[in-house]
């Protein structure tokens, strides 16, 4: 490592040099106001005759020899500082009336002169930089907007008014200072990431997506960054705005490891899943892009097949981002062939109805990351959608699946109306498209209060109590339908509102005219109970596989039978006509392992290296539902029945035991 502090001026002036900003750094982004503060800040060298010093920062690169003897310095850290400094350069140039002053910053501080042509420009931006850089530096007309010609327009307005000349701003700029740092590229102890995550850590924060980006491209060859940059980086940032990188990540973070990952720790805990699972950048990068598809399809609600995308669409209305990860995973697995699109619908409508009836009763969505998390790292191949159902149907307390009696109570009873995320259209429109071969558009329909929202003298005749019927009803499920016309309603009384109802092409809205005479207490109350009978069967509480299926596989079983385990009961472990009572499948794996332990300790001990089992040996920390064996570990118990049969399997195996271990299935 070699660092100094030396002019600005003198380190760009060295002769056939290249600035290269590797494709992995940001885009140039300085603000007005960051360019405004350097301007200032030479203008007051001037008014202080020149005696003042200026120190703009660190400029962090590694020396990588270019051919015939030139330089090509990769830019770690510094590109805003370089680019801003000789923008104003250009200003400075460009304003002067010196030929002179303009041939001497042109050739000295802007180009090689001397150099092929694409070498000429000494600095190198990002390749969407890269184009209007040269046009701005060549004087030629800028083709599209960037934060580069707005600089460098920004700079010449200053310029032009202040009440000093060029030249004196060129005398200013070359008492500005820099500390350089260059680093040996070929040298562990001056790891270019490292350094470049420690000057980050302070000043002018990098999102966890810009940290990955700089994690991922800055170790390989210049060659190889800018084909995993173009083929695979550019594809992630066309689909997802820089402000949602880090988010995708943290989701898909989250199907990797089971759990949630926290926001500030997206970068760490990218790092550690990179290094743990053996990643090349290729491969990484590569399965980035490849879940960024999913991620927009959700995001964006494009997904290529109709019917899903509108349950995604409503998924999307109930805000309910906790599910993405596992939503994104499922995507995958249809990609990948393991799902047809007609099974695809049936897990997300056991997901849609989890979500909406806890919606609609009131239940907390924030106790659900943990579930989905979990929920998007066991998914099954061949028969998810029992699973799911095993595992929802199943919550009790702050999870549980709202049952039907619950949900009809809420549903007939709270004020929908006011719900947030437009809960009562969802609500209406889904009962309307289920009553009518003709779907209406979410978009394009109202909400109509049946009883206005304001009371009229004539409502309160027309109707006994009508104040208090309002006040207890009129932001209810059997006050409220749908409407094209809303504005025409308005605070008709109930018969003059028919003669419209009756012409109406939503059928909810007609029924209204052909059911009934009048309205009062007693109708909404009618109403409400078959609107909501209507709801239940669209947002189903699924059953579990009927116990017929169940009954077909009980009895004992042996370790290499193929079977599927979801929805049963265990009865009792056998090793070795050993037998062990188990109620459920948590008490298989914890007796099994502690059986194990007491077996050979020292091939326990080795497990937790292998790779299908790190999840069960994880930190008691990262542990959704931890419990602690006879030797004092700690293993992870939230797996399905089929993963623990699955587990099982794996650590029969290192022992040797598979044949002597079976279990046996509750009839």
């Amino acid at each position: 490592m070699k660092a100094d502090t030396v002019k600005f001026f003198e380190f760009l002036e060295q002769k056939k040099t290249i600035f290269n900003i590797p494709v992995y750094q940001r885009n140039y982004e300085w603000s007005k106001e960051q360019c405004a503060q350097l301007f200032n800040d030479v203008q007051n060298i001037i008014e202080d005759d020149f005696n003042r010093k200026h120190f703009l920062g660190t400029i962090v690169y590694v020396d990588e020899r270019g051919p015939k003897l030139s330089k090509n310095f990769i830019i770690i850290d510094g590109q805003q500082r370089i680019t801003s400094f000789m923008l104003f350069l250009k200003a400075v140039a460009d304003l002067s009336e010196d030929e002179e002053l303009y041939n001497e910053i042109l050739d000295d501080y802007l180009l090689n002169p001397r150099s092929e042509e694409n070498d000429k420009l000494k600095l190198k931006s990002v390749e969407k930089d890269r184009i209007i850089f040269r046009q701005v530096i060549e004087n030629k007309p800028v083709s599209l907007t960037s934060k580069i010609y707005e600089n460098y327009q920004y700079f010449k307005e200053c310029l032009e008014n202040s009440p000093y000349e060029p030249k004196q701003f060129f005398d200013a700029l070359s008492v500005i200072e820099i500390v350089y740092i260059e680093l040996n590229g070929n040298d562990d102890s001056e790891n270019p990431q490292i350094i470049f995550e420690s000057i980050n850590s302070t000043g002018l924060s990098l999102t966890a997506s810009d940290l990955i980006r700089n994690f991922l491209l800055m170790g390989i060859s210049y060659d190889l960054q800018s084909q995993l940059y173009k083929d695979y980086w550019m594809s992630i940032e066309s689909r997802i705005p820089t402000s949602q990188i880090s988010t995708f990540i943290r989701f898909y973070l989250t199907i990797k490891y089971g759990n949630t990952v926290n926001e500030k720790k997206v970068y760490d805990e990218y790092k550690r899943f990179f290094i743990n699972e053996g990643y090349s950048p290729e491969k990484a990068i590569n399965e980035l892009d490849l879940y960024s598809k999913f991620y927009h399809w959700v995001v964006n609600e494009t997904i290529p097949h109709t019917p899903t995308n509108e349950i995604i669409k409503r998924i999307n209305l109930m805000k309910a981002t906790i599910a993405y990860p596992y939503i994104m995973e499922i995507l995958k697995l249809n990609a990948d062939g393991a799902y047809t699109w007609p099974e695809t619908n049936e897990i997300f409508s056991v997901v849609e109805s989890y979500l909406f009836r806890r919606l609609i009763t009131d239940k907390k969505t924030n106790v659900l990351n943990k579930l989905f998390a979990a929920l998007s790292k066991d998914i099954s191949r061949d028969s998810e959608k029992e699973r799911l159902v095993s595992e929802l149907v199943s919550k009790a307390g702050t999870q549980v699946f709202p049952r039907d009696d619950e949900f009809v109570s809420s549903l007939k009873s709270i004020d929908l109306y006011n719900r947030r995320n437009h809960l009562a259209k969802l609500t209406l429109t889904m009962i309307e498209n289920s009553l009518s071969k003709e779907t209406v558009g979410f978009d394009t329909i109202q909400i109509e209060h049946i009883m206005p929202q304001t009371l009229t003298n004539e409502w309160k005749l027309a109707v006994p109590q009508a104040a208090e019927v309002q006040l207890k009803y009129g932001n209810t499920l059997g006050n409220l339908t749908l409407t094209g016309y809303n504005s025409e309603l308005s605070n008709k009384l109930f018969e003059e509102k028919t003669h419209l109802y009756r012409n109406s092409n939503i059928k909810m809205t007609r029924e209204l005219f052909e059911k009934y005479t009048e309205w009062s207490e007693s109708t909404i109350i009618d109403r409400a109970n078959r609107l909501s009978q209507i709801a239940l069967d669209i947002w189903k509480i699924p059953t579990l596989i009927p116990d017929v299926e169940f009954t077909s596989i009980s009895g004992e079983h042996f370790l290499d039978e193929d079977i599927v385990v979801t929805g049963t009961k265990p009865t009792s472990l056998i090793i070795d006509g050993n037998e062990f009572e188990a109620e459920n499948w948590k008490q298989i794996l914890v007796q099994f392992l502690n059986f194990t332990w007491e077996f050979d300790s020292s091939t326990f001990g080795n497990l937790a290296s292998k790779e299908a089992l790190k999840r069960v040996f994880s930190s008691p920390d990262e542990q959704i539902n931890p419990y602690k064996l006879q030797n004092g570990i700690s293993i992870e118990t939230n797996f399905s029945a089929n993963s623990i049969l699955y587990i099982v399997k794996i650590i029969a195996n290192e022992y040797g035991i598979s044949d002597v271990v079976s279990y046996t299935i509750k009839g």
